[in-house]
C-alpha cells in the first residue's frame, strides 16, 4: 500500500507582532503522520528566539514524512518601528540685533539632521522663515518635523528674538540760523 498522505500540524504559530529591538520567541510547531515517522525542520527565517529586523519576515517549517510527503507551515514576524528619528542636531534660541537699513536681522543656521533606523525619513520645515531670511523685531519661532515611513515624528524648535540697539538717525538738521536785530524793531507792550 502506498502512502500519499502529508503530515498535517497539529500547531502552528499565529503571526507575531513586535516592537523594534524586541525578541521573537513562539511555540515550535509540531506535526503528525497516519504512517511513520515526521522529520520536522524550519526551512525559512530566522531562528526561534532571534531578534528580527523591521517589516514582516516569514518563517517557515516543513514536516516531512519517510515516503517523501511533506507540509509546510508558515508565519510572519512583523517588526513594527515604533521609535521616533532622533535629531542630531537642533538650531539653539538666537537673540541678535537690528541691522542698519532693515527694521529686522537676517539669521542663518545650519539644517538639523536626525538619526534614523530606517530609510525615507524626511525633515520639513514647519513654522517660521527659513535659514538666512529677515526676522522681523520680536520674538519668532521656528519648527522642523521628522517623520519616519512608519509614521513616527520628533520634533526641533528654536526662538530667535530680534533686538533693536540702533539709535535713530537724522537725514536732514538745519544748520545755525543768525538773525539780525533791527534797532528800530518796535517791542511789544505787555498788557497788565
Amino acid at each position: 500500500m502506498e502512502d500519499n498522505s502529508a503530515p498535517a500540524f497539529d500547531s502552528c504559530p499565529n503571526d507575531i507582532f513586535l516592537a523594534e529591538g524586541q525578541t521573537a520567541n513562539w511555540i515550535e510547531p509540531t506535526a503528525e503522520d497516519n504512517c511513520g515517522t515526521v522529520n520536522m525542520a524550519q526551512t525559512m527565517g530566522l531562528p526561534n528566539g532571534s531578534v528580527f529586523p523591521l517589516g514582516v519576515s516569514p518563517v517557515e517549517y516543513t514536516a516531512a514524512d519517510e515516503n517523501g510527503n511533506d507540509a509546510v507551515c508558515s508565519f510572519n514576524v512583523i517588526v513594527n518601528d515604533e521609535e521616533a528619528a532622533i535629531f542630531d542636531s537642533c538650531p539653539e534660541d538666537a537673540t541678535i540685533a537690528t541691522q542698519n537699513g532693515i527694521c529686522g536681522a537676517v539669521y542663518s543656521w545650519e539644517e538639523p539632521t536626525v538619526k534614523e533606523n530606517t530609510a525615507g525619513t524626511t525633515i520639513i520645515q514647519t513654522q517660521g522663515p527659513p535659514s538666512g531670511s529677515v526676522f522681523d523685531l520680536g520674538t519668532t519661532g521656528v519648527e522642523y518635523v521628522s517623520t519616519d515611513l512608519a509614521g513616527n515624528a520628533s520634533y526641533c524648535s528654536f526662538i530667535v528674538t530680534v533686538f533693536d540697539n540702533l539709535a535713530p538717525e537724522i537725514n536732514e538738521c538745519p544748520t545755525d540760523i543768525q538773525i539780525e536785530s533791527d534797532e528800530n524793531a518796535v517791542e511789544p507792550l505787555l498788557h497788565r
